[in-house]
């Protein structure tokens, strides 16, 4: 990265092999666009834009992990779904984000960027 993009990185873990909560902003302040916006949640799951492509990922629930087959139902594994384009999905993601980084006390700078990244979030589709 050169010394024109910026990059915010906020992340709070459970343990060592847990995180919970991981922000990733990249945003050329060259060109005022973002190269990346990516939020985790391990409660709801993933929300990413990237080249104007917005993805959003959930985890399924107890149900859907146990219907794919007979080896399914014995011994489930609750993975990240397929892409979901539910409102409230995103919305999930989004505040459980926002309230960890809330936490942190954040710079001005990085508060109206973490603004913008949301803005392009709703924005795009």
């Amino acid at each position: 990265m050169d010394d024109k993009t910026v990059k915010l990185v906020y992340q709070k873990k459970y343990r060592r092999d847990f995180t919970a909560i991981y922000t990733e902003i990249i945003y050329d302040d060259k060109n005022k666009t973002f190269e990346l916006i990516y939020f985790y949640d391990s409660e709801s799951g993933t929300l990413e834009l990237k080249n104007g492509i917005k993805k959003i990922h959930r985890w399924e629930d107890e149900d859907e992990a146990q219907s794919g087959s007979y080896l399914n139902r014995r011994f489930t594994t609750v993975l990240l779904d397929g892409a979901a384009n539910d409102s409230a999905t995103e919305d999930r993601i989004i505040n459980a984000n926002l309230s960890y980084i809330k936490t942190l006390h954040v710079g001005e700078r990085e508060t109206a960027l973490i603004g913008s990244a949301v803005k392009k979030i709703k924005a795009a589709r």
